[in-house]
């Protein structure tokens, strides 16, 4: 028997997608996202369509 598990989250609507890009060199896309009103930066490092690991970047 295979199980799918899927988490939804919702995302602040002054955060934005900057970047998909491999950003850590492991040859998949990750996510670089900025907070518009703080210029906040954060990235999510991907597995396909699995958050590895996120944090931020650059705090504002």
């Amino acid at each position: 028997m295979k199980l799918n598990i899927f988490h939804k989250f919702t995302i602040p609507g002054n955060w934005q997608i900057k970047a998909v890009a491999d950003l850590d060199g492991d040859g998949k896309a990750d996510v670089l996202w900025q907070e518009t009103n703080t210029g906040d930066v954060a990235m999510w490092v991907m597995n396909g369509l699995s958050i590895v690991n996120g944090n931020y970047v650059v705090k504002g």
